[in-house]
């Protein structure tokens, strides 16, 4: 048995719950109310809380959340560790019933920055977003493409569940990049269908983000030159060189 369901907080955040026949998971709970009202519906209590980062939006509901289900097991980087049972780092692995999850340091939007992956699903906080990444508030521009570079690595079926709604956007500006993409003009009309009625447009894929994402294309030809041709001045050699231009266009578009 695997559920995985979202819990929508504050305008666009997604707190993910993972149900197995025996526990019941949450990811990134920045606010326990949401959380406590969705967990009526479970015959389980909550068991365990995976933290990608330390923003606030992500952690803010876990000590009401602790408090509600004491033997909750909160795991998470050790920035976290004033809230966490287990401090956990790249390569570590965290089993949760039969489901044993990788853990992958992913620094960029943050230092600390860590996804959960399992071939079912792929917990990526702010690393990945579907058509875009986070921004970049501690790490580098190199730093944030070897991490983006490691997801991309996964197998292509892997689902990737993110912890924002911020794919219309993202869309939006991918086609100012890359408007020849077809495969992105067919992305962005089921996106549009999708939030006119308000649904969630998670999971996405890695291989749809390697289709259409330009953050995880940034060295692929055919999106290089969809760069050359559409930022003007632009100056790049490396991937990172487009990627730090593609994440600069993307924080002043």
């Amino acid at each position: 048995m695997l559920r995985i369901t979202e819990v929508n907080a504050f305008s666009d955040n997604y707190i993910w719950l993972l149900e197995q026949e025996a526990t019941l998971t949450c990811v990134d709970p920045g606010d326990a109310a949401p959380v406590l009202q969705a967990l009526k519906q479970y015959n389980k209590a909550l068991t365990h809380i995976l933290i990608t980062h330390h923003h606030k939006d992500h952690i803010g509901g876990i000590k009401a959340l602790k408090e509600a289900y004491p033997t909750c097991t909160v795991i998470g980087p050790e920035s976290v560790q004033h809230l966490a049972d287990k401090c956990v780092q790249h390569h570590d692995l965290i089993t949760i019933e039969d489901m044993t999850f990788q853990v992958i340091a992913t620094p960029g939007h943050t230092l600390d920055h860590l996804c959960y992956y399992h071939p079912k699903a792929l917990f990526c906080g702010d690393t990945l977003f579907s058509a875009g990444c986070g921004r970049l508030f501690e790490g580098t521009p190199d730093i944030m493409w070897q991490s983006l570079s490691l997801l991309k690595a996964l197998p292509a079926e892997t689902p990737v569940y993110c912890a924002h709604e911020y794919t219309q956007a993202n869309v939006d500006f991918a086609r100012s990049i890359e408007p020849n993409n077809s495969a992105l003009r067919t992305y962005s009309t089921w996106v549009a269908s999708q939030r006119k009625q308000n649904q969630c447009t998670l999971p996405s894929s890695i291989a749809q983000e390697c289709a259409i994402n330009p953050f995880m294309r940034a060295d692929e030809p055919c999106l290089q030159a969809a760069a050359r041709a559409h930022l003007p001045g632009l100056s790049a050699n490396t991937p990172t060189d487009y990627f730090k231009a593609i994440r600069h266009a993307k924080d002043h578009w």
